[in-house]
């Protein structure tokens, strides 16, 4: 067996020194780059969420404006119909007998009354609906932020904001429209109603006498 010199423990102990200082070294290089990446990291998730933030305040500013809006279009279309059925109320009770003009007045009255009901409840519909969106959307967070930017994240926000209120629109409005219509049908049948009992009343003999000879 070979006899190991002092000379030769020496080089081996100086061998293993180096090895540990590099190892030594190579582990602080490794944990410096690990904490460079982390800080880095929360940087651009720091950034991902002020954005998000700020795109969250200016949706909910928008979400409360077309509220205002629609609250503002729905006073605005109950007044209008209450002052023209008002004027057609006059107007017809100037032709009609006083029987007939309570009569009127009481269907009228019960249509504002019923018409003001669906408004609110279409409203209160709408509302509950943008509440909900908001929250959903107060929830909503990112789930991996290396793979969204955000000028994405405003981009789609945006988009998705802007085709909900486009339907929301529509939706409220083709409403309206068809409470208009049922209000020209309504019209139309009460002044269907009001000739016949004129007629009826004009005609009462001929129409009595139809019923005796329909009885023999």
């Amino acid at each position: 067996m070979a006899k190991v010199s002092i000379k030769d423990r020496r080089l081996s102990a100086d061998a293993s020194g180096v090895l540990t200082v590099a190892q030594k070294e190579r582990a602080e290089l490794m944990a410096r780059m690990e904490k460079e990446k982390s800080d880095e990291i929360s940087v651009v998730q720091r950034s991902a969420d002020e954005a998000r933030d700020e795109i969250i305040r200016e949706y909910m500013a928008e979400l409360n404006e077309l509220k205002e809006a629609i609250a503002k279009q729905v006073s605005m279309r109950v007044h209008h119909v209450s002052q023209q059925l008002l004027l057609d109320s006059a107007a017809r009770g100037n032709k009609i007998v006083e029987e007939e003009a309570e009569e009127w007045a009481s269907m009228m009255l019960l249509y504002l009354k019923e018409h003001k009901v669906a408004c609110d409840k279409e409203l209160s519909t709408i509302s509950s609906r943008l509440e909900d969106l908001s929250q959903n959307v107060n929830k909503q967070r990112l789930s991996d932020t290396a793979n969204e930017t955000p000028e994405t994240v405003e981009a789609d926000s945006k988009y998705a904001l802007s085709t909900w209120s486009h339907c929301l629109a529509k939706r409220f409005f083709s409403f309206c429209m068809e409470v208009h219509e049922y209000q020209a049908v309504l019209l139309n049948i009460y002044h269907g109603n009001v000739t016949l009992v004129r007629w009826k009343k004009k005609n009462a003999e001929l129409l009595k006498k139809f019923e005796e000879e329909k009885s023999v």
